[in-house]
């Protein structure tokens, strides 16, 4: 089971929503035919290590 709990962005408005900040840290956001590429390559999580804790 998966719950998400989102919360505003009025946070993040110096950091993650920030372009600036973004570029500084090397962060990449990928728009429109890359983001479509991005998302179609991307791979699920095998449901045995999902939730485990390392021993």
């Amino acid at each position: 089971m998966l719950l998400l709990n989102p919360d505003r962005g009025d946070r993040y408005l110096e950091t993650v929503y920030n372009a600036d900040w973004l570029t500084e840290q090397g962060i990449n956001i990928l728009q429109n035919t890359n983001l479509t590429t991005a998302i179609a390559n991307l791979l699920p999580v095998p449901l045995n290590i999902v939730g485990r804790s390392q021993e």
